[in-house]
């Protein structure tokens, strides 16, 4: 929707570099990088994982999936409201997986868990190590919306994102501009000749920036 209020024609790259495309250039060579379904089905299956997990929103080419359906206690409607404070949309549609993981044909680009208790953040991310090591586990604070917890692919990242935008365009890496505040903004922060963090970003990002604003 941003982007279309603003009238670009650059790349997008979403879900940390799990989605790499031009919506304005349909010659533009489109990158995706998923976490296999089997992957999927093999974490959410896990018994310790399952007593941990409340529900799970997985996004996906073909739209946002739910591990767990809520339709007895929410309408889709509230569901929708909610997710846009994640800046989530769902052209999509919302989707329930439950037991049947064949759903999700492509795989998933990016992961969000709700928890039982969202203070054992960390002893999810410990138990989804056991499980499979292809997956990487982040969480961090919001303040209008609390914990976030994100599974993604360990493979792309927004700074393999941007390494690729600078060949694909002839742009060196020194030329670059990139501006962020947390984890997951580090690598692209450190690659980028002028890079920016947010002064109420977290101290991993303001540490390999070039300037603080």
């Amino acid at each position: 929707a941003y982007y279309r209020q603003l009238k670009l024609k650059t790349p997008l790259v979403n879900y940390n570099g799990s989605l790499i495309h031009n919506p304005s250039d349909p010659n533009f060579p489109v990158l995706q990088f998923y976490i296999n379904t089997e992957v999927i089905y093999k974490i959410f299956n896990d018994k310790k994982v399952q007593e941990l997990v409340l529900n799970v929103i997985m996004e996906s080419p073909e739209g946002t999936f739910f591990l767990k359906d809520f339709r007895k206690k929410v309408s889709k409607k509230v569901v929708r409201e909610q997710l846009a404070k994640f800046n989530i949309y769902t052209p999509g549609g919302i989707h329930f997986v439950s037991d049947d993981f064949a759903k999700l044909k492509a795989g998933v680009y990016s992961v969000l868990v709700e928890l039982r208790d969202m203070s054992k953040a960390k002893e999810l991310e410990n138990e989804i190590k056991k499980i499979c090591s292809s997956v990487i586990v982040r969480s961090w604070s919001e303040e209008h919306v609390g914990t976030i917890i994100e599974m993604g692919s360990l493979f792309p990242t927004k700074g393999m994102a941007l390494r690729y935008l600078s060949v694909y365009y002839d742009i060196p890496l020194e030329r670059c501009y990139a501006f962020g505040d947390n984890i997951n903004d580090t690598e692209m922060l450190e690659l980028a000749g002028h890079s920016y963090a947010m002064k109420n970003g977290l101290a991993c990002a303001k540490k390999v920036a070039k300037h603080v604003t």
